[in-house]
């Protein structure tokens, strides 16, 4: 299990991805700057901790946007890890990584993942739509350079996206690309919850069979996995102590409403989680959402 830890108040991003769960981005920017101090983050986990009750094997930085553009992070990273708690863990789309500082600070944690949608500058822009003074050779180079000297788990991580990168000339171009690159593991991610831009949609299952047969032609197929197309969020739900503590995770993660719903009934009782929906609906607290035929629940 993974406790996340949020350090950035509203969407703050390198990039505005199309199948971003957390909307387009609000503020796009590659400026890092002190969004608070490293010992409020602690303040943070520690309560949580002190609210969970199960195994927690990382606690992970991530953000409502990149984490990265927390001038503080290595700091932070240090502090938490200083507690014995457990692990850390960084989530990020590697805009930044070919920075020294940002370098540095990421070379700190335990577990790495750094996102590589794109082979190429086009595709690149396309998909993530990253702040216009990126540029996607610079971003490889960095990745490169992190890899040789990282001694934890690094992860690169795929998000493919059907008639954009999911393609089987693309597969050998993301080859040309990782070869440079001393990774542990590639995830192969599709989206599974709702996206920023209502035209995306997850590549076929034949497109994507046919990606993965391609792309094991250059990669040991060992170090390849493909995330799973239906999300097991029961843990994170269950995981939830109180009502407040469930809208917590789902400002960050977009959660199923049938389950979200079962777990108010489980804290609240049938009768006042109806109610309770109801108010925070009309209130704009959380707003509900559709995609692939699902409902899911947003909490702002």
């Amino acid at each position: 299990m993974s406790l996340g830890v949020s350090v950035v108040p509203m969407k703050t991003c390198s990039y505005s991805c199309v199948y971003c769960q957390l909307g387009r981005t609000v503020y796009h920017s590659i400026a890092r700057k002190v969004y608070c101090k490293p010992f409020e983050v602690l303040k943070v986990v520690s309560e949580a901790l002190d609210k969970y009750v199960g195994r927690v094997d990382y606690i992970t930085f991530v953000g409502d946007g990149e984490p990265t553009l927390y001038a503080l992070l290595g700091k932070a990273q240090r502090l938490i890890e200083v507690q014995g708690w457990a692990k850390t863990a960084l989530i990020s789309n590697a805009s930044l990584i070919w920075r020294r500082d940002v370098m540095n600070d990421a070379m700190g944690f335990d577990f790495v993942s750094l996102k590589l949608d794109a082979p190429t500058e086009g595709i690149f822009r396309a998909i993530n739509k990253p702040h216009e003074a990126l540029r996607l050779s610079r971003i490889v180079e960095g990745l490169e350079e992190f890899s040789r000297d990282f001694t934890g788990f690094l992860a690169i991580e795929i998000m493919l996206v059907k008639n954009i990168n999911c393609l089987e000339h693309v597969a050998d171009l993301f080859a040309e690309i990782l070869r440079r690159i001393e990774f542990s593991k590639i995830y192969l991610n599709t989206p599974i919850r709702p996206t920023s831009e209502k035209w995306v949609e997850r590549p076929r299952m034949r497109d994507l069979a046919q990606f993965v047969a391609r792309f094991s032609k250059y990669v040991s197929r060992a170090r390849i996995e493909v995330l799973p197309l239906e999300e097991d969020i029961d843990e994170v739900i269950s995981s939830a102590s109180s009502i407040e503590h469930l809208l917590e995770i789902a400002k960050l993660h977009p959660l199923p409403l049938d389950k979200v719903y079962a777990k108010m009934v489980e804290l609240l009782g049938e009768e006042n989680a109806r109610s309770y929906l109801e108010t925070v609906l009309r209130s704009g607290k959380v707003v509900i959402v559709k995609y692939c035929g699902k409902e899911f629940i947003k909490a702002f």
